[in-house]
């Protein structure tokens, strides 16, 4: 008894086959389809569902186990007809059992809650209520049209025989009375069309091909030889012949219209049928395409407050400078006029060199240092380092002067040797200081002399006998003690200096001189401590540091404090600054002195220089120029006087123009209701909008994909763009370019059930067919497939041998334990099932035992399960097909 058992669990396993997380084909379907956990296959049997009986559609006791899940599937099998659900198919749905409905199904009774009947846009429309409380409408009118019985029954209602009826003729009704046949009277009722009057919105005779009114309003007649291609529009009155104008507003599915280059839209943007861009070409705006306004002589300006264009005479341009800037390398001082047209200038690299570079330009502003304490100096071979101060020894050059000029301590004072003298006559009274000239400056005449003024104001020297004082008060300020001074001029006085009553401002510049300095020892240097006291200090303690250079009023000494060794002062000669001391453009405006309003610097007739009001100028014009995109007239005085200046004819071209910079008030129109557009051959014309025919774009492909009909290839692509289009494949256009690596997996052919049982192969063309193949016309090794499925990370593959080889096992001759030849898969990892066909496609086997996985080399055999086996005869011709997990990883 157990034996049987057992053989009746193979016969089951036979019949059944379990996929590892894939799914259960049982019957015909050895290999469930990729997308079912179960697929029943049979040619003449049915699957049985669950029959149970359920007492109503919220029965939740009948079905045990737990909660219903939604889609639960039963037969429920009615045990009378007055149960309160019908036999059916029923599924659940969460809340309810809901019945599976068809059109052969027989019809669920329901309680109607609601019954009633309205009218609604001339239809006769039945309403009711059922009892899930929604409301059903019935369109009766229509229904009864479509009615064949009710049209029949009103057919014989309308022609049966009326006794003691009389048929007459109406309104628009015609009736024709046939003679009585066999005591019955016909009658034939038609319509009279020369009679019928139409009514509602559009009314006219019902025998005429014309409509008299719309809605009650008279419609105009129109004439087929002038009116073709118009259409009805209302004038306000009544409706004639005419171009409709669109609202935009009433339009949908309307695209945008979007714009570049200045150019505006008003209430446009969503007014075209597909997205559009307009803007204007890189040169494309002609000199034609600018309107002038038919004004001569001249120039198209921007108005005052910037917010339009406008023309004015070349005669009220007053041309103002432009901007001079330069970038950080170039300091520009009152460049906001200096040119004529704008200029940017910089310094080029390393392109300052000496030459370039003005005596005393460079300040210690300007000079990147080096560390602390050290100089600028030049090496044993002339380049330029920083030295420390300590290390310099520097030798003062000696600073003479002629007999006119006192130097003090001069040896030293200068880096180069320099002699300076006073000019003749050319210290003035501007040059001395009050109180500078003392009486050794002063040369005597005679003795016993007095320096005086004469009657005319000249000096001259006068006997003192001649001279009677009268005593005046000698004052000093509050450095000086004055006693007994009221008469001291002509009496004896004391004056003597209080005690530190001199001070800094008391003592002029180099009125100290050598010899008014008390020295204390040899080789020392007056200079001042830590604390601001004055001592002597050994020469060989002093690191020496640049003395300023200072100047009088005359003179602007810029970071002269540590310019010389020893100090010196400078000044300007009285009328010594000539033309060639004055650098070009060293004279700025703030340097000079102007004399009134409205006036301007000029040479006089004799080369002199003097101030001239702006209205006496008579300025000599200046050449203006352009390049090769203007032409100028008359343009040698054009910058003062009037000048013409137009574009050349087609001289702006698409690079001369900005984006944006056209906008719509700068394009002239010509005439209503036009377009501007581009014509057959490229030039730019303006077309009423009535005469744009607009052409759809079309929509191409590269011969993969066919736009429309696939099965003849013809191409229906002009104006898909605003059409439906139907996409498709055309035949035989996908080659192994256009298909991506393991992407045409046994998955993605399409199921054709005529073609069971059957192979795809390709015949003597290459071409791809269904073919049924058995046994010897079998010639080839079905290569692994790729499937969508995967295996802990790992790609499964299918393989369909089809000269499959079963062998006696090595070793013995028992022909019952056979087993399949070592089948070569080189990505192979382990397999999953296996199924034996012989050539006539047939079944023989579904289960293997014994199975030995040599990774990425091959895979064998045997037949049977657990302790048992099953045989196949040895041969070569069986058809096997392999599912196996393969060593292909598949990355997320």
């Amino acid at each position: 008894m157990k034996k049987k058992l057992l053989f009746a669990g193979v016969a089951f396993m036979a019949l059944s086959t379990m996929q590892a997380q894939d799914g259960i084909g049982i019957g015909k379907s050895i290999i469930p389809d990729g997308t079912a956990v179960l697929d029943v296959g049979s040619d003449t049997k049915g699957v049985l569902i669950p029959r149970v009986f359920l007492t109503g559609e919220k029965d939740i006791t009948t079905i045990k186990g737990g909660i219903y899940p939604e889609s639960l599937l039963v037969y429920h099998k009615a045990k009378l007809p007055t149960d309160v659900l019908k036999s059916g198919f029923y599924f659940w749905d969460g809340t309810l059992w809901r019945a599976l409905m068809s059109k052969s199904s027989e019809h669920l009774s329901e309680t109607l809650t609601k019954l009633s009947v309205k009218q609604e846009a001339g239809e006769t429309v039945l309403v009711y209520k059922a009892e899930d409380g929604k409301d059903t409408e019935i369109e009766i009118s229509k229904e009864l049209q479509s009615s064949t019985n009710f049209e029949t029954w009103i057919k014989d209602l309308v022609t049966s025989a009326a006794t003691k009826v009389k048929v007459e003729e109406g309104t628009g009704i015609k009736v024709d009375e046939a003679p009585p046949v066999n005591g019955q009277i016909t009658y034939t009722v038609n319509a009279d069309p020369s009679g019928i009057t139409l009514g509602g919105d559009v009314s006219g005779k019902a025998d005429s091909t014309s409509v008299d009114k719309i809605k009650g309003v008279e419609v105009a007649k129109a004439n087929p030889a002038t009116d073709k291609d118009l259409a009805l529009v209302y004038d306000g009155t009544k409706w004639t012949p005419g171009k409709p104008k669109v609202d935009g507003n009433n339009i949908t599915d309307k695209k945008e219209l979007k714009v570049l280059d200045g150019i505006s839209i008003t209430n446009g943007t969503a007014s075209v049928l597909n997205d559009v861009t307009i803007g204007i070409g890189d040169n494309s705006v002609m000199p034609i395409k600018i309107s002038a306004e038919d004004k001569a002589n001249q120039v198209l300006v921007t108005s005052d407050d910037g917010t339009k264009a406008e023309w004015v005479p070349q005669s009220n341009i007053k041309p103002a400078g432009t901007k001079l800037s330069g970038d950080a390398s170039i300091e520009v001082t009152d460049g906001d006029l200096a040119l004529v047209n704008a200029a940017s200038i910089k310094v080029k690299a390393l392109g300052i060199e000496e030459g370039h570079i003005a005596n005393n330009a460079v300040s210690k502003e300007k000079i990147k240092g080096e560390g602390n304490d050290k100089v600028l100096t030049t090496n044993a071979t002339g380049g330029v380092e920083w030295a420390l101060k300590s290390d310099i020894k520097p030798a003062g050059t000696k600073l003479s002067g002629d007999a006119s000029i006192e130097v003090t301590d001069g040896d030293l004072a200068l880096v180069n040797a320099a002699s300076i003298k006073v000019k003749a006559l050319g210290i003035e009274e501007g040059h001395i200081a009050n109180n500078a000239v003392s009486k050794e400056k002063i040369k005597g005449e005679g003795n016993d002399k007095v320096l005086t003024t004469n009657a005319t104001g000249g000096v001259e020297w006068a006997l003192k006998s001649d001279i009677k004082p009268a005593g005046t008060k000698l004052s000093g300020d509050a450095s000086i003690e004055v006693t007994d001074g009221d008469l001291a001029l002509v009496n004896a006085a004391s004056i003597k200096v209080k005690a530190l009553g001199i001070e800094e401002g008391h003592i002029a510049n180099n009125a100290v001189s050598k010899e008014k300095i008390k020295g204390e020892g040899n080789d020392k240097v007056l200079t001042t401590n830590a604390t601001g006291g004055v001592e002597w200090a050994l020469k060989s303690d002093i690191k020496p540091a640049g003395t300023k250079l200072s100047g009088d009023a005359s003179i602007e000494v810029t970071d002269g404090d540590l310019a010389l060794v020893n100090a010196a002062s400078i000044k300007v000669k009285a009328l010594g600054i000539e033309e060639g001391h004055i650098a070009n453009n060293a004279v700025s405006k703030e340097k000079i002195k102007g004399e009134g309003n409205d006036k301007v610097l000029t040479t006089n007739a004799t080369g002199g220089v003097e101030w001239a009001l702006k209205s006496d100028i008579k300025p000599a014009g200046t050449k203006l120029s352009g390049d090769a995109s203007i032409e100028v007239t008359d343009g040698d005085l054009a910058l003062v006087n009037a000048a013409s200046i137009k574009v050349k004819a087609l001289g702006i071209e698409e690079g001369y123009i900005a984006n944006n910079a056209v906008s719509k008030e700068k394009i002239k129109g010509e005439g209503n209701d036009k377009v501007l557009t581009t014509n057959a051959t490229g030039g730019v014309e303006w077309a009423l909008k009535s005469d744009i025919k607009p052409t759809k774009a079309d929509l191409t492909t590269d011969g993969i994909i066919v736009v429309g009909d696939a099965t003849t290839g013809t191409q229906l692509a002009t104006g898909a763009l605003l059409e439906g289009v139907n996409l498709s494949i055309k035949k035989e256009s996908i080659d192994n370019d256009k298909i991506a690596p393991s992407t045409l997996t046994i998955d993605k052919l399409a199921t054709v059930p005529e073609k069971k049982n059957m192979h795809l192969v390709t015949d003597i063309n290459g071409k791809p067919q269904w073919e049924t193949l058995k046994g010897s016309d079998i010639k080839i090794t079905t290569k692994p497939i790729a499937t969508n499925e995967t295996v802990e990370g790992q790609r499964v593959y299918t393989v369909r041998i089809i000269n499959g080889e079963v062998e006696t096992p090595p070793g013995t001759s028992l022909t019952y334990n056979s087993e399949i030849k070592a089948i070569p898969l080189s990505n192979i990892d382990y397999l999953l099932t296996a199924h034996i066909y012989d050539s006539s496609n047939k079944l023989l086997i579904n289960g293997v035992t014994d199975v030995t996985n040599s990774k990425n080399t091959s895979v064998k055999f045997r037949f049977g399960s657990g302790n048992f086996y099953n045989t196949l005869p040895v041969a070569k011709n069986y058809i096997v097909v392999l599912k196996y997990v393969s060593t292909e990883i598949v990355t997320p």
